[in-house]
């Protein structure tokens, strides 16, 4: 969990900046809280967006897919439910489109965080040992906790494996490393080095 206070407040503005903590465990509850900004940020496909509480604190959250600038979530007690609400999964619906899941209880979301990324739910009612059915896209079914946390909708920046970098500067923002091939390196450092022949290894 990361807060900032409006004087100390800095805007991320590209993806050169640093990690940033995100607040995967919705800290602060029963708060109304309004979208201000969108970005991309280094080692993360989704997008994340920087929020202001109603109580004046700033925090980032990963940003469902279909939202725009200046959407406001409220937690009225008489409400519809509305992509974005983070909720225990006892409260959402079966049939639903989930992400940012939390396995164990305390954790905050630990699975489906990734860009275009989701899971649904298939059986709403918990079973004796207080469990809720939930099924990825590999076809895998989990038994999760009913009072573990997830977030309604589908994961932002879906169409992210289309986007071209066109250069290794470009990757390296993003948090990606160069990879060296064993046989281009020297016998010393590598078992597959020393290839001076330019033959292929079987």
């Amino acid at each position: 969990m990361i807060f900032f206070s409006a004087k100390v407040l800095k805007l991320v503005n590209d993806t050169s900046s640093i990690f940033l903590n995100l607040d995967l465990k919705y800290s602060l509850t029963n708060i109304s809280y309004v979208l201000l900004k969108v970005f991309s940020v280094r080692c993360r496909t989704a997008n994340v967006g920087l929020i202001l509480y109603k109580n004046g604190l700033f925090s980032y959250l990963l940003i469902p897919k279909l939202v725009s600038l200046g959407t406001v979530w409220s937690f009225e007690y008489l409400r519809n439910l509305k992509i974005g609400d983070y909720l225990k999964l006892l409260y959402i619906p079966e049939g639903y489109s989930i992400y940012n899941i939390e396995i164990k209880l305390g954790y905050g979301g630990q699975i489906a965080r990734a860009a275009g990324t989701s899971v649904k739910i298939i059986n709403r009612y918990p079973n004796k040992y207080n469990k809720i059915l939930l099924k990825f896209r590999s076809g895998e079914e989990y038994f999760v906790n009913v009072n573990c946390g997830a977030t309604i909708g589908v994961s932002s920046n879906s169409d992210h494996w289309l986007k071209k970098f066109n250069k290794a500067g470009n990757r390296r923002l993003f948090g990606y490393r160069p990879h060296v091939r064993g046989v281009a390196m020297n016998p010393i450092d590598h078992p597959h080095g020393g290839n001076t022949q330019g033959e292929n290894l079987v």
